[in-house]
């Protein structure tokens, strides 16, 4: 049959490490993976091949779970739904905020009416 891509090989075959690995957390609760800790991580992959092929499919492999991590791991409704309450909230806050406004001026225009008269 034809040769397979190292690209192909990382998504059928698992490495020794564990497909949803990532890099250690720092140091606070919560925090995610530094760009150094990611570099780490990918050295520390690297160190342990024996050819160019078997590099580039767990360079790839590591790419992938880097970009699954930056999306966040969820599906597409998951953002169109959070998307939408942003752009909801963001709504009610720009009418509260021209409210305000809209407030202050006739204040501002009372006040300037009164020092007149």
């Amino acid at each position: 049959p034809g040769a397979t891509s190292a690209t192909d090989r990382a998504a059928t075959s698992a490495p020794p490490c564990a497909a949803t690995a990532t890099p250690a957390t720092g140091s606070a609760a919560g925090d995610e993976p530094t760009v150094d800790q990611w570099a780490g991580e990918l050295v520390q992959r690297l160190q342990g091949c024996s050819s160019t092929e078997e590099a580039t499919a767990r360079c790839a492999e590591l790419l992938s779970i880097y970009h699954r991590e930056q999306c966040g791991g969820s599906d597409p409704s998951v953002n169109a739904q959070r998307l939408q309450k942003l752009q909801s909230a963001n709504s009610v806050l720009l009418r509260g905020l021209r409210s305000l406004n809209h407030r202050q001026r006739e204040a501002a225009q009372r006040a300037q009416h009164a020092e007149e008269a």
